[in-house]
């Protein structure tokens, strides 16, 4: 193989790989104190979620950490945290985007595990977790309650 084209070769690989991986998630507007975003009716059937709820009492005033965690079934996909609260009654509310990778795009073939977190000096006893799930060069539909 010619050097030459061996570089040009190089070149678009990188560019195709680097390419599917940056992204720019479609925000939802800031909310108010006591709002939250617009949920859809329906169930979630996106990337799996769990959520693990932990009590770190190494520092004062008590810090309350949620982990949700979501297992993608490949590379390329963008997981962010869009709003959490925790509610009158105690309940955790978490708000994802989940943004997969478009049709056209080029991803490794390999489950990639996502992590976000939040932490609060409220306590809550429960965690509910909201995902909206779509593809690049698709519009965000609403969000929905991933079963837990």
């Amino acid at each position: 193989m010619r050097p030459g084209l061996l570089v040009m070769v190089s070149a678009v690989v990188c560019a195709m790989v680097l390419g599917s991986c940056r992204s720019t998630p479609t925000s939802p507007e800031p909310m108010m104190e006591g709002e939250q975003p617009p949920i859809e009716a329906g169930a979630y059937d996106g990337p799996a979620v769990t959520v693990d709820r932990l009590v770190q009492r190494m520092v004062e005033p008590p810090e309350y950490v949620a982990v949700a965690e979501i297992t993608a079934p490949t590379g390329g996909w963008v997981v962010t945290l869009d709003h959490a609260r925790v509610t009158d009654d105690e309940q955790l509310r978490m708000f994802l985007t989940v943004e997969g990778p478009g049709a056209d795009e080029i991803v490794t073939q390999a489950l990639v595990v996502h992590h976000v977190t939040h932490r609060t000096e409220r306590e809550f006893e429960a965690v509910e977790v909201y995902v909206r799930s779509y593809r690049r060069s698709e519009a965000p539909g609403g969000y929905r309650r991933a079963g837990q």
